[in-house]
């Protein structure tokens, strides 16, 4: 919204709105943190290969398996998976709407105004590359 619409998005945000946001940023990562609260058990792992042999402890929450397994996955889905969707889509619009024609008002040449849209485009796009690399 501040990107494609600055004017309009300073209506929209309130301090009210800035503290429920800043609430939920904090509240949020804590509940789902929350079972790394539980203690955890230390598994032995050995990995052997004919240069040599490594020992390593890993630590894993005591929760039954079925649930260790449950949590993960929503972990990955929700803290990994749908925010990259929502950046990549941010994205993408933002470079869709920045490359669509709009009737120029200011001064200065189109060329230039054109040239200046097509690098802004082509930094989203190497942030939308980089995530999907992540």
């Amino acid at each position: 919204m501040a990107v494609l619409h600055p004017l309009e998005s300073r209506m929209h945000q309130t301090k009210a709105r800035a503290k429920r946001i800043l609430c939920v940023v904090w509240i949020l990562p804590c509940c789902v943190a929350s079972p790394f609260l539980y203690p955890a058990t230390a598994y032995s792992n050995t990995l052997q290969s004919p240069y040599g042999e490594i020992s390593r402890l890993t630590c894993f929450i005591n929760l039954p398996e079925r649930v260790r397994k449950g949590y993960y996955t929503f972990l990955f889905v929700f803290i990994y998976i749908l925010p990259l969707t929502f950046i990549a889509g941010t994205c993408l619009q933002v470079a869709r709407c920045l490359l669509k024609d709009i009737p120029v008002h200011r001064q200065g040449s189109i060329r230039r105004q054109e040239n200046n849209r097509r690098k802004v485009c082509f930094g989203f796009q190497l942030v939308f590359e980089m995530l999907l690399l992540l």
